[in-house]
């Protein structure tokens, strides 16, 4: 298998988690702007991921597995 393991990452939220731990004010996700990029934190996208899911849940969009 390819990549760095870590000891109990073992699903994408799980790493995603970890890193929100680790670099909560890092820079994660980017748009471009122009010549120029914007940014969100690892905090902001995973934080925006939630609301998201919220919303869909309360909307009743998506069925449980």
């Amino acid at each position: 298998m390819y990549g760095v393991r870590f000891e109990g990452v073992t699903t994408l939220t799980k790493a995603l988690e970890r890193n929100v731990q680790r670099i909560p004010n890092n820079d994660f996700l980017g748009t471009r702007v122009g010549d120029a990029y914007e940014w969100i934190t690892w905090r902001d996208a995973v934080d925006r991921a939630k609301h998201l899911s919220l919303g869909i849940k309360e909307l009743d969009l998506a069925k449980p597995i």
